[in-house]
C-alpha cells in the first residue's frame, strides 16, 4: 500500500491546510525563502481549497469573494478571503486568513563591477565678475602733436544748451469727497468716513479746484459707486461768473480731451460739478492730471476761513491739497477748546479705505506722521475733527520737498 506523506502547514495559527508535497510545489516558488508564495499572477488551483484568485494590493473600493488573495502593504503579509465583503481591511480575522507572512530580508549582494565612464557634461554657467584690479602705473608721456592751423570753431552749430526749466513733468491733484458741497440748501445729503452720499434723487454738488498757474490739465475723473452720472470740470470767469466746460465724463470714466487746458489764475477760477446724483449714490473723490514745467513748480495751498459753532455740536471736515511727492512732517489744528481732537486722514480715491496720518488735541502739533509721503495718484487727503461745540479757527501742515 502506497503511503502518501502529507505535511501540515500552519500559517499565523489561523488557516490550517493539509497539502501534499506536489501541491506545495505548485504554490511555492523555488527560492532561498521557503515561505515565498507563488501568487503574483491570476488564478491558481490549490488542492483542498480550490481556485485562489490573486487580486494584487488590498483596495478598500473592491468587493472581495471567497478565495480572493491580496497583499497588505502595512505588514507585508498576503491574505486569503474567507468571507465575501467590501472594505474590510486585513488582518480582520472575520474576513481574512494569513496566506503567507512577509519574508525576511535577503543578504546583501556582491558589489557590482565599476561602470563605464560617463559622457562629458555641459559647460557650466559663467561665474560672477571678479573684483576690479588695482590701478596700473602711469604710462610714459606721449609725443607732442603738431600745431594746428588756427581755424576757429563755430560753437553755435554744435551741441545744445540744457535748461532745467524746460523739463515738463506729470502731476496729480486728488480731491476728497468732503470738498463737494450741495448746489442748493434744499438738497439732502450726508457725509461720513470719507464718503459723500446723496439722500435724494436729482441732486447736484460742486467742489473747488486749486491748480498752479500755468499748469496744463491732461485728464479728469470722478470716482463713485455709480457710472451713469455726469461729472464736469468747469472754468469760471472771475469778473463775470460765466462758466465754460473744460471736461466731462461719467463717474469712474476719465476724460483726456480737455478744452481751455492751460490754468490761468489771473482771470479764472476752477471747479467741478456733479449733476443728477440720485439717492444712495456715493462719491469717493476726484483726480485731475496735469503737467507743469519745472521752472513753474511751486506748492499748492488751499485756504479758508474758520468755522464758528452756532449751537450744538458738529464734526468738522476740510480737504487738504498738497503737491504730489512731498513729505508731511507735522500738522496742527487750532480751535477754541483744546479738549477736542483733530485728525489728518488719507482716503483711497478708488474705494473707501481710510487711514489716520496724524492726530492730536486742538492747539497741539503732531510730528509723528504716518504714510507721510503724498501720493495724489491714489489718495485724497483731509482734516476731520471730533464732535465740537466751539470754534475751529485754522490748520497748518508742514512738509518738505
Amino acid at each position: 500500500m502506497e503511503i502518501k506523506w502529507k505535511i501540515i502547514i500552519i500559517i499565523m495559527g489561523v488557516c490550517i491546510m493539509a497539502l501534499g508535497f506536489g501541491a506545495i510545489n505548485s504554490i511555492f516558488k523555488s527560492s532561498p525563502n521557503d515561505n515565498e508564495v507563488l501568487a503574483s499572477q491570476g488564478q491558481r488551483f490549490i488542492p483542498g481549497i480550490g481556485i485562489v484568485t490573486w487580486r494584487g494590493a488590498w483596495n478598500s473600493a473592491y468587493s472581495y469573494l471567497k478565495n480572493d488573495s491580496v497583499a497588505q502593504a502595512t505588514d507585508g503579509n498576503s491574505y486569503i478571503c474567507i468571507k465575501e465583503h467590501t472594505n474590510q481591511e486585513p488582518p480582520n480575522a472575520t474576513y481574512w486568513n494569513v496566506l503567507a507572512e512577509k519574508g525576511i530580508q535577503g543578504a546583501q549582494g556582491d558589489k557590482g563591477d565599476k561602470g563605464d565612464k560617463g559622457d562629458t557634461g555641459d559647460k557650466g554657467d559663467d561665474g560672477p565678475q571678479g573684483d576690479q584690479g588695482i590701478q596700473g602705473i602711469q604710462g610714459i608721456q606721449g609725443i607732442q602733436g603738431e600745431q594746428g592751423d588756427g581755424m576757429e570753431a563755430d560753437w553755435s552749430t554744435h551741441g545744445t544748451t540744457f535748461v532745467p526749466g524746460d523739463i515738463t513733468r506729470n502731476h496729480y491733484l486728488s480731491v476728497p469727497s468732503s470738498a463737494f458741497m450741495p448746489q442748493s440748501e434744499t438738497f439732502v445729503w450726508s457725509y461720513a468716513n470719507g464718503k459723500l452720499t446723496s439722500d435724494a434723487n436729482g441732486q447736484a454738488f460742486h467742489g473747488p479746484v486749486f491748480l498752479p498757474h500755468g499748469a496744463t490739465v491732461t485728464g479728469f475723473i470722478v470716482y463713485g459707486s455709480a457710472s451713469i452720472d455726469a461729472c464736469y470740470l468747469n472754468r469760471i470767469t472771475l469778473s463775470s461768473g460765466a462758466s465754460t466746460e473744460m471736461a466731462t465724463a461719467t463717474m469712474n470714466s476719465s476724460d483726456t480731451t480737455i478744452s481751455y487746458a492751460t490754468i490761468d489764475n489771473t482771470a479764472y477760477q476752477y471747479s467741478m460739478l456733479l449733476l443728477d446724483i440720485d439717492a444712495t449714490v456715493i462719491v469717493y473723490g476726484a483726480r485731475i492730471t496735469y503737467t507743469l514745467k519745472a521752472a513753474d513748480e511751486y506748492p499748492v495751498y488751499s485756504s479758508g476761513t474758520g468755522i464758528e459753532a452756532a449751537g450744538g455740536t458738529f464734526t468738522g471736515w476740510c480737504p487738504v491739497n498738497l503737491p504730489n511727492g512731498v513729505t508731511v512732517t507735522s500738522a496742527i489744528v487750532n480751535g477754541a477748546d483744546d479738549d477736542d481732537t483733530w485728525y489728518l486722514k488719507r482716503i483711497t480715491i478708488s474705494n473707501e479705505t481710510i487711514v489716520t496720518m496724524a492726530t492730536a488735541a486742538f492747539d497741539t502739533t503732531d510730528s509723528s506722521v504716518s504714510y507721510a509721503t503724498i501720493d495724489n495718484t491714489l489718495y485724497a487727503y483731509y482734516f476731520q475733527t471730533s464732535a465740537v461745540a466751539d470754534d475751529i479757527q485754522s490748520a497748518r501742515i508742514t512738509y518738505t520737498f
